[in-house]
């Protein structure tokens, strides 16, 4: 009966051992998937500030070409104030062109952090499931052993109740 009782004890400790095993598993696939999801995010995320960027230039290129067209059939030449607006006007459009690239290039940081982030945490995972396998196969020996010494003392007439 005690043997049986420690048979049962040791199985039951392994199967919760691999059910964890099994759900740091589970979570540690899921992790990985979620850091490659953030990788290709960042990749998206570069290339479409790069498509923003572009776009702000092409369209500041047209407004440009208007203001330019504005001041010749104004007659007032390209010199003096109209010079100075031409002018901030392309620096102001190329601060714009210049800030997309940057908050594509922050957001894809942050992705690619959070990636690494959540690989460590995979690799975390994986070897909590094996710690929880190694756990469940000393705490299965350890009620066999036990269940084993209190067999053994009961069949040689030992009060081995505190064990």
């Amino acid at each position: 009966m005690l043997a049986t009782s420690a048979a049962l004890s040791g199985v039951g400790a392994l199967a919760g051992a691999k059910a964890g095993s099994n759900q740091m598993k589970s979570q540690a696939y899921a992790q990985e998937y979620n850091a490659t999801v953030m990788r290709h995010n960042a990749s998206a995320a570069s290339a479409e500030a790069n498509q923003r960027e572009e776009l702000q230039r092409r369209q500041f290129a047209q407004l440009q070409g208007q203001a330019l067209a504005g001041v010749a059939q104004s007659g007032t030449g390209f010199g003096g104030s109209n010079l100075d607006v031409l002018n901030q006007n392309a620096i102001n459009a190329e601060l714009d062109a210049l800030n997309i690239r940057y908050e594509g290039q922050m957001r894809a940081r942050g992705l690619l952090a959070q990636s690494q982030l959540e690989t460590m945490q995979a690799k975390a995972s994986r070897a909590g499931a094996r710690d929880t396998m190694a756990a469940g196969f000393l705490n299965a020996g350890s009620n066999l052993l036990s269940g084993g010494t209190k067999a053994y003392g009961v069949s040689k007439g030992l009060n081995l109740s505190g064990l």
